[in-house]
């Protein structure tokens, strides 16, 4: 089945031996607080805790990517296990040329760059240079309409890097007459914007004054988008950064009277080094889209090579693969078709909403499928005191109130399967269309209505990712 080839994916993590030992006579109960009610009673130290009997939404699934794709690589069956909820496109591969492609993948949500047409060549050019970007707009509106393609609206990309004018400017010559156009031949249309950078290791302020400063202009010209559009391009702790980012931008615009649909991440992940590539740091972006509903683009625009291989080239899917043919799948693209195929409602972490203070971690329950599936990650910019513990001392994955699941633990056991992604030379260019390393698939004992599973991270960008279903023994 889709999720047993898909769950092929794990975390760059290894077992202690001597947790292995103890995982072939079943897991010992290290909680000794009875109080299955209270959560609090499943916070330990050292541990990473999923409650069964807490659940939150169902599976959105609202991550999609940037560009790096054509329309004929990579192969749909590479695509299609990805579950692309969002697109953004633009010149590169052309968003016309694309859209009857994506949309046969399934992808629900396809976001058109007007700033790309710009320089995408003479026609383009020529209009925009002779009559503005009202005029652009209005063309690429107009073709949309009889093409019947149904796209959401980018109107800039990142205006506070690329565009070298004066605010006044850009929403005088760019933002309002370009809203405009999109309204008059689609009225309903979703329009995002500023699309602003965002550096929030840097000077956030100074980045997020532009987003104020165009929600006030905005408001003024009652040109206000559907979407408040932001870039996030380096910094840490990225899905619990962008719920506290939203929720400031969303209580400035209601403290002002006005309402928008939501936010919305046109491009997330941490540029540079692995970072692009990493699947320990694509769980926070999924908990970004999953814990906080804050559709996340994932960006690799990066000239930045991992071990040698480019992370942007065309059709490289954003990073996800190592040939630039489009073949190859890297480590991370198992993360994202381990995160695909999970389904059900989200389970609650004990902790906090995306983890502990040195991972992050997501899980699901699907009851009509008998199965729980998580993923856990190191939490990305930890320092070398704080991962060590993790490489040396271990960690414990807790499953608390398994019988709420129903069919799950039959005579006391539930089947545990633990894959290891991890991200090194050989994870990125070794693995090709092979199954990821299968660490664990055992009947493991559930004790006081509790699983555990210790673990070790063994790598700064590894994940780990799990599935629990009935025993088969």
């Amino acid at each position: 089945m889709l999720l047993n080839r898909m769950l092929v994916l794990v975390i760059g993590i290894v077992l202690l031996q001597s947790c292995q030992r103890e995982l072939s006579t079943g897991i010992r109960d290290v909680v000794t607080d009875p109080r299955v009610d209270d959560t609090t009673a499943f916070v330990l130290p050292s541990t990473i805790t999923f409650d069964l009997r807490r659940t939150g939404n169902e599976k959105n699934g609202l991550v999609g990517f940037l560009g790096s794709v054509t329309t004929a690589a990579p192969a749909d069956e590479l695509i299609t296990p990805l579950k692309p909820a969002l697109w953004r496109t633009g010149r590169q591969g052309d968003a016309f040329a694309l859209y009857p492609r994506l949309n046969r993948l399934g992808v629900k949500r396809q976001l058109l760059l007007v700033s790309d047409y710009r320089n995408y060549n003479s026609f383009y050019t020529d209009i925009f240079q002779r009559n503005g970007y009202g005029a652009l707009t209005d063309t690429l509106a107009r073709r949309a309409k009889e093409a019947g393609y149904n796209f959401e609206w980018d109107l800039f990309n990142e205006p506070n890097d690329s565009l070298k004018t004066d605010f006044s400017r850009f929403m005088a010559e760019y933002w309002n007459p370009a809203y405009h156009a999109v309204k008059k031949y689609f009225p309903e249309a979703a329009i995002h914007g500023p699309s602003a950078t965002i550096n929030n290791t840097a000077n956030a302020r100074a980045d997020s004054m532009l987003v104020y400063q165009f929600i006030d202009s905005a408001i003024a010209y009652n040109t206000l988008p559907d979407y408040i559009n932001w870039h996030f391009q380096i910094g840490y702790n990225i899905s619990d950064w962008h719920n506290g980012y939203r929720n400031s931008i969303v209580n400035y615009i209601n403290g002002k009277g006005k309402t928008i649909k939501g936010v919305f991440a046109g491009e997330t992940i941490r540029p540079g080094d692995e970072r692009n590539t990493s699947p320990g740091v694509a769980i926070d972006v999924f908990a970004a889209a999953e814990v906080y509903g804050i559709p996340q683009v994932r960006a690799s625009w990066t000239s930045q090579t991992v071990y040698g291989v480019g992370t942007y080239p065309l059709p490289v899917l954003g990073g996800l693969f190592n040939n630039t043919n489009g073949t190859g799948p890297r480590g991370v693209w198992w993360a994202h078709a381990f995160y695909a195929a999970m389904s059900g409602k989200r389970v609650l972490c004990a902790n906090t909403p995306t983890g502990t203070d040195l991972v992050t971690g997501i899980a699901f329950r699907d009851d009509a499928a008998k199965r729980v599936t998580a993923m856990l990650g190191a939490r990305d910019g930890l320092s070398a005191a704080q991962l060590n513990p993790l490489q040396s001392r271990g960690y414990t994955l807790l499953l608390a109130n398994m019988s709420e699941l129903s069919g799950l633990v039959v005579n006391g056991k539930v089947h545990v399967k633990v894959w290891r992604n991890r991200q090194t030379r050989d994870a990125v260019t070794g693995y090709g269309s092979a199954m990821l390393p299968l660490i664990i698939d055992a009947d493991l004992r559930v004790d006081k209505n509790k699983l555990q599973i210790p673990f070790v991270v063994t790598g700064q960008w590894d994940a780990l990712l799990v599935t629990i279903t009935p025993p088969v023994s």
